[in-house]
């Protein structure tokens, strides 16, 4: 793996408190799932999707709008704060 790559899937997987394995594993399925959809929409017909760690569906408006202030933030201000909550 090229070492910029590494170094972001780290930074991202700190961010969101996960392993660099476990943000791997978040990705990879998010991408499957988003290969099947557009495989569906596009008429293709897709035996079974990878299930999600992750939804958007059961967060409150509060906690995307929080979320989304938070990824305005730089990266350095993104690890600050992590580290102020933690």
């Amino acid at each position: 793996m090229p070492a910029d790559l590494k170094a972001e899937l780290l930074r991202q997987s700190q961010i969101a408190g996960r392993s660099l394995n476990q943000e791997l594993i978040v990705r990879l399925r998010a991408s499957l799932e988003s290969a099947a959809q557009g495989a569906v929409q596009n008429g293709y017909t897709v035996a079974e999707s990878a299930p999600s760690s992750y939804t958007v569906a059961s967060t409150t408006e509060a906690e995307r709008d929080l979320l989304l202030e938070f990824r305005s933030l730089s990266p350095h201000k993104q690890l600050a704060l992590l580290a102020l909550l933690k």
